[in-house]
């Protein structure tokens, strides 16, 4: 069975797909980290060295290198959605898929091959900056400073941050018919949260509901707190504070459930691909009902958002907004989910 799963034929005929961004991932990531430490730390002059030596004796918290690896991070960050996209949109973008599919291989096999190899782009590449880096701070005058537990600490978190992100867009490809509905999903569904949350205080404003609701303190203290919903914005995930020091147990379990839930979900889906409705928005018909429903309820909140500013504000031009949105937003996602895209 192992000896099947690990044919060096599929392997070998993935890795030809996406090779180019092995190369600019080892190369973009010596250039932002390793590169970076060296040209403070072994070629800059003495006296800018000093400085920094001396920066850090006076600020204790000041832990540059974890940051430095945040750098890292942001950047593995992008070519890991580069990658995902390549790996599923591309491949239907220039008909590759067809003839995966063909190949005697179950979608299983094939879909975690595709998977295990951005992981093992993504670790290499991790593994092979922060690891020259290690090197050089351990031949500076930077070496007494590094606290190694909160550089592991940082690094690890980071890898678990950019893995999990490369499994949801991998995944999100799996139900998107062309590359540009695959960015598409993405942004929309990084934005969501924040619309969220500008659509309920723009119907709360025209409706004349208070969004702050009053609270007092044992000692008396009064102050106000939002009633809008605490919707999780996925920038406090994607950005999470390297430098912290505290274990937050949350995080790490979250972050595991988001690659094992994404890679399942992947997995279903990919199982299920339906390869005449490549160029599609999406590619599985349930989903096409939600998205048509998504949309035109989206649409008619950003409508009567737009009603309510160009006109008076008030309930009236609201839903006149609203519900003029909600036909021309049906009637749009009605003509962009038969067509079939090419990009």
């Amino acid at each position: 069975m192992w000896r099947n799963f690990f044919n060096t034929g599929l392997w070998s005929k993935e890795f030809r797909q996406v090779r180019f961004m092995l190369y600019a991932m080892l190369g973009l990531g010596f250039i932002t980290l390793p590169l970076v430490r060296m040209n403070r730390w072994w070629f800059a002059e003495q006296r800018h060295i000093s400085n920094s030596v001396e920066n850090i004796i006076m600020n204790p918290d000041y832990e540059p290198w974890l940051y430095d690896i945040m750098n890292l991070q942001i950047l593995m960050l992008v070519m890991g959605t580069i990658l995902a996209i390549w790996q599923i949109g591309s491949e239907r973008r220039a008909n590759m898929q067809e003839f995966t599919l063909s190949l005697p291989y179950s979608r299983v096999h094939i879909y975690t091959v595709k998977w295990l190899l951005g992981v093992a782009f993504l670790l290499g590449s991790f593994f092979l900056s922060t690891a020259v880096d290690a090197s050089v701070i351990c031949t500076s005058e930077l070496a007494p400073f590094v606290e190694w537990g909160g550089y592991a600490s940082a690094l690890l978190r980071a890898l678990l941050i950019n893995l999990a992100l490369y499994t949801f867009v991998l995944a999100v490809g799996t139900m998107c018919g062309s590359v540009i509905s695959q960015l598409s999903f993405l942004g929309i569904l990084i934005l969501m949260p924040e619309f969220i949350r500008l659509m309920f205080d723009r119907f709360c404003w025209a409706f004349d509901i208070p969004t702050l609701k009053k609270e007092t303190t044992i000692e008396g203290m009064v102050y106000y707190t939002s009633k809008a919903p605490k919707v999780p914005t996925p920038d406090r995930w994607l950005f999470y504070d390297a430098g912290s020091e505290e274990i937050n147990a949350w995080f790490w379990g979250a972050t595991i459930a988001i690659i094992v839930v994404c890679y399942a979900l992947g997995l279903f889906l990919y199982a299920r691909n339906k390869a005449e409705n490549n160029g599609k928005l999406v590619i599985f018909p349930s989903l096409e009902t939600i998205l048509r429903g998504g949309f035109t309820i989206c649409f008619a909140l950003l409508g009567a958002s737009i009603a309510t500013s160009l006109f008076t504000n008030g309930p009236v031009p609201y839903s006149l907004g609203f519900l003029a949105a909600l036909v021309i937003g049906y009637l749009m996602i009605r003509k962009l989910t038969k067509l079939k895209l090419k990009i």
